[in-house]
């Protein structure tokens, strides 16, 4: 509850205000929706997410599923998975007891836009 509770406080400090949902938090950053999930069993473990990024059909999933493994070979801390027909971009990391979030959030919120971004430009 801690890590849920300083990204709160972070978020009403930068003045978005996020919607808590099942102890999580759902915000608004740079015109996309993100998704905080909390894990009250862990302390160190820190996760945003970008969630439905695209909607696969079955005719694209392979074409989808091989610029995923591309993009997920590149890109530092942010994999993208697909879940359902769904594309989803997640940013999974430990931080310490301290974190700074001024410094890791909008560092993470744009490696998943970035992410999103790279998968965009594939498939198409």
């Amino acid at each position: 509850m801690r890590n849920s509770r300083l990204m709160y406080d972070y978020l009403i400090d930068c003045n978005i205000q996020p919607e808590v949902k099942n102890g999580s938090l759902i915000f608004d950053y740079e015109g996309e929706v993100f998704l905080y999930l909390n894990n009250d069993e862990d302390d160190s473990y820190f996760e945003i997410d970008l969630p439905n990024l695209y909607e696969v059909n079955s005719f694209e999933i392979n074409k989808a599923l091989k610029i995923i493994n591309e993009i997920n070979s590149g890109f530092k801390l942010v994999k993208l998975i697909e879940s359902d027909g769904h594309i989803h971009a997640t940013a999974q990391i430990l931080i310490d007891s301290s974190p700074e979030l001024d410094d890791l959030v909008p560092r993470l919120v744009h490696m998943l836009i970035g992410a999103k971004n790279e998968f965009n430009k594939y498939i198409k």
